[in-house]
């Protein structure tokens, strides 16, 4: 099936272009005018992200004068690791398409695809005219191969879309459902902890109302979503392995699913599809 991919291309002139300044003093500056702009790209969406042919210093190509030749830098190198680093980091910067432990397997498939799968493909899902060029078209194989049209269905927009439904079907129901119903009789609850002789009852009690109900309107709207998970972790762990602890485990059992789900938010995090996403996109000042 189609897929969309977000493409971006950045190009930026070198803060420093005085062939007297030392090489890494002007690689260094020109990079960091980047940063920003590689940065405000992951925020939008971009997963391919482009630069210019020379950008970690001023472009000198039309001189030919080799004093520049020393920018000049094996591949992979520094700027290629540091490069790495924003390409692994999917939350404030450039996405990655694929976890990095994945890598060697795809490789393997890819070889095995071009190998075995492409050439039995029809011509037109093979290459494609650019410019003149034929070029090998790796953009359809999810049509032609099991793996990576499984590959392709676990990207990031089925992942964030999964955490989302996730979210609002979990916190719904725990706010809603519970939260709202203890509520709306308090006092009914803090009772049946003072006869299981739970500490405190009065204050644990209503900080389980309300990790149940404001957690799971925050954890719905994805708002504070990890502390908030966290709350409700501790609050249905305790319910399920304290307060029904001598209940068989059919009593207990819904309290163990809230808590595997807010557990697993709690590491995966909210996803793009909500408030913590997007107050983290605008809480810095778009660089230009």
């Amino acid at each position: 099936m189609p897929r969309l991919v977000t493409g971006g291309l950045i190009q930026a002139a070198s803060p420093i272009t005085d062939p007297a300044t030392p090489i890494e003093t002007i690689r260094k500056a020109s990079i960091d005018a980047h940063i920003p702009l590689i940065e405000e790209a992951g925020r939008r969406g971009v997963q391919i992200l482009g630069l210019q042919e020379i950008f970690n210093g001023p472009y000198f190509c039309p001189s030919q004068d080799a004093h520049w030749y020393d920018i000049a830098e094996p591949v992979p190198g520094p700027t290629t690791e540091l490069m790495s680093t924003y390409e692994r980091d999917g939350c404030t910067r450039v996405p990655r398409f694929l976890d990095e432990s994945l890598l060697p397997m795809v490789r393997r498939e890819l070889d095995r695809y071009v190998r075995d799968i492409a050439p039995s493909v029809p011509v037109a899902d093979r290459t494609f005219e650019a410019d003149g060029v034929t070029v090998r078209n790796l953009w359809r194989m999810e049509q032609h191969d099991p793996f990576f049209a499984q590959l392709a269905a676990n990207g990031p927009l089925t992942r964030d879309l999964g955490l989302l439904i996730l979210r609002l079907g979990f916190g719904a129901a725990l706010a809603l459902t519970h939260g709202r119903a203890k509520l709306a009789a308090p006092a009914r609850f803090i009772e049946a902890l003072t006869k299981r002789e739970f500490p405190l009852p009065g204050l644990f009690g209503w900080a389980a109302i309300l990790s149940e109900f404001l957690g799971g309107l925050l954890l719905a709207v994805g708002l504070l979503t990890r502390p908030a998970a966290t709350l409700v972790v501790i609050t249905l762990g305790v319910a399920a392995f304290d307060f029904h602890s001598a209940d068989p485990f059919a009593k207990r059992e819904l309290a163990l699913a809230y808590v595997v789900v807010a557990l697993s938010v709690a590491i995966a995090g909210p996803g793009r599809y909500s408030l913590d996403s997007w107050l983290g996109s605008r809480s810095e000042p778009r660089k230009r």
